[in-house]
């Protein structure tokens, strides 16, 4: 069980939140939750310490000290006392906008829960409390903070060792290990950008299938889940195990294509049965090889762009925006477009 503290100025929203941790069967099961009025938590010492915060962010009165007018400052309080114990902001859609406060307010807090998700039936956003609180605990728990403990905790392959060594890996000094550094390379990094780890769309594009087709044959693959700290609440797979199961599968075939071509060829010999293929979202065809960033489909490379709207390490897979995205939405910032791309916009746009 992992102790919660939530912090809000309303007790009409600490009474909601309290029902749902009362009631809800995943969170009876997973958490003991105390919860704390603003102005009474600043009075107190905490006799012992929580495994995680939950702060609300916009607080409706005044508190007693002026300086904590919302909950960003009350983070930063929080983890000036608290360095290595994760927070999370809590708050309404309608509420927060990333962009009116300040850019380092994820260096503060370790992730934002929006409150509809939690009242949510599907436990997603009880789920992510659960694994960020545990996974740095475990962190937390390592006698020797090195680089073999890590990968430990990870469960990584030997295979994906030297991706993860080249995946802008943070500092690991004994003496002065982060666990919140070590907690956000793994959840912004490692997992969040796709090329170490797979999510099941991607997993199903790199094999050269069709998401319905993966997911019809994902207990194959079951060896290849990450099963690490910080586990995603949807199943995410090791890239270099698919990559050697497929591969394993080809060669028994004398099957030498890139895995997307090969790997369908493959598996139809050995088990007598033809699995669909990745559909390109924009041309229709069989074959695609990306994911859109915007629409988050299959589309074939020729059909997309390289697009650069974040600083993911170079081993991770790059962004691509398809010409379909381009055509029906307005999402595309040509901003991350390279000059040919841009050149090009107007072509793809009159098709």
């Amino acid at each position: 069980m992992l102790d919660v503290v939530f912090i809000d100025d309303s007790r009409k929203d600490i009474q909601t939140i309290e029902a749902i941790f009362s009631s809800n069967k995943y969170a009876i099961e997973h958490f003991h939750l105390f919860t704390y009025n603003v102005d009474d938590f600043l009075k107190i010492e905490l006799k012992e310490l929580p495994d995680l915060f939950l702060v609300d962010f916009h607080f409706d009165k005044s508190t007693e000290n002026d300086i904590v007018h919302n909950g960003f400052v009350l983070s930063t309080i929080l983890k000036n006392r608290f360095e290595e114990l994760p927070i999370i902001l809590f708050t309404r859609k309608t509420i927060f906008n990333i962009q009116a406060y300040p850019k380092n307010i994820l260096n503060i807090v370790d992730d934002i829960i929006f409150k509809n998700e939690v009242i949510s039936e599907n436990n997603e956003a009880l789920y992510k409390i659960f694994s960020l609180a545990n996974g740095c605990n475990s962190l937390r728990s390592i006698s020797h903070k090195n680089w073999e403990e890590l990968l430990k905790l990870l469960n990584a392959p030997v295979e994906s060792y030297d991706d993860l060594i080249v995946a802008d890996r943070p500092n690991l000094n004994e003496t002065s290990w982060k666990v919140l550094e070590i907690s956000s390379w793994i959840r912004n990094i490692v997992i969040n950008f796709p090329g170490i780890l797979y999510n099941e769309l991607y997993a199903a594009t790199y094999l050269g299938i069709s998401l319905r087709a993966f997911l019809e044959i994902r207990e194959y693959f079951k060896s290849a889940q990450y099963s690490g700290i910080f586990r995603p609440y949807q199943c995410f797979y090791w890239k270099s195990i698919l990559r050697s199961m497929a591969l394993e599968l080809m060669t028994s075939f004398d099957i030498f294509f890139p895995v997307n071509v090969g790997f369908r060829i493959a598996w139809s010999k050995k088990y007598n049965h033809d699995l669909e293929a990745s559909k390109c979202i924009y041309s229709g065809d069989d074959g695609a090889d990306r994911v859109c960033y915007i629409l988050n489909q299959p589309v074939k490379t020729k059909y997309s762009f390289a697009y650069n709207i974040d600083n993911r390490p170079a081993v991770m897979d790059e962004a691509r925006v398809s010409w379909q995205a381009i055509r029906t939405t307005n999402d595309v910032n040509e901003e991350f477009l390279g000059s040919i791309a841009r050149e090009m916009l107007p072509q793809i746009k009159s098709k």
